[in-house]
């Protein structure tokens, strides 16, 4: 395992009184000699959107993309993942189109910004993310097996969930882990 450390959030002038170590998982894909091969989708909203809402919300961009996208819940908000390896003019696209739906909080696609990280750890009070729903097309593209596993590995994902992937091409995957400082907010804290 390979752990990197990453800036994720946007420097705000806080001290590091305020902050606690998080693990996360970063969006490359690497084959098996560690070189680079492609990115996953991930992207994070903080707010509260109903589970209904939020599922009809996710179909556009789902159909858009043409990709399943997972929905995990997190202590403030939820992440979105595509396990589909992206080059980096659709990893753009990703990014683009989930910004306009579910506008971001952190440094997404510039040159600050050079990897997207998803916590896997708790958060202080707040748990692992953990699983939704799922929602989308059969994706085109092969699927990172590495992604994939680590997030069955840390039962943020059920099994079941890849059904609907099923047919596609899934591609042995190494991936990388980072250590980041988060915000240690409390659920009652504003």
């Amino acid at each position: 395992m390979q752990k990197r450390t990453c800036t994720r959030k946007k420097p705000d002038g806080d001290s590091l009184d305020h902050t606690i170590p998080c693990l996360g998982l970063i969006d490359e894909a690497l084959d098996m000699q560690r070189r680079l091969i492609g990115y996953v989708g991930f992207h994070e909203y903080d707010g509260y959107i109903p589970i209904l809402r939020l599922r009809s919300m996710l179909l556009r961009p789902a159909d858009e993309l043409r990709t399943v996208i997972y929905c995990l819940k997190t202590g403030y908000g939820y992440h979105f993942i595509s396990f589909e390896i992206m080059n980096a003019e659709s990893r753009k696209r990703w990014a683009e189109v989930m910004l306009k739906i579910f506008p971001g909080d952190y440094l997404q696609m510039d040159k600050e910004a050079k990897h997207r990280v998803l916590r896997l750890s708790d958060k202080g009070e707040n748990p692992p993310p953990r699983f939704l729903f799922a929602t989308g097309v059969k994706p085109m593209r092969p699927i990172s097996l590495g992604h994939v596993q680590e997030y069955l590995d840390k039962s943020l994902i059920p099994e079941e969930a890849l059904a609907l992937c099923d047919g596609c091409k899934f591609v042995p995957t190494k991936v990388n882990f980072c250590v980041y400082l988060a915000k240690n907010k409390r659920r009652n804290q504003k």
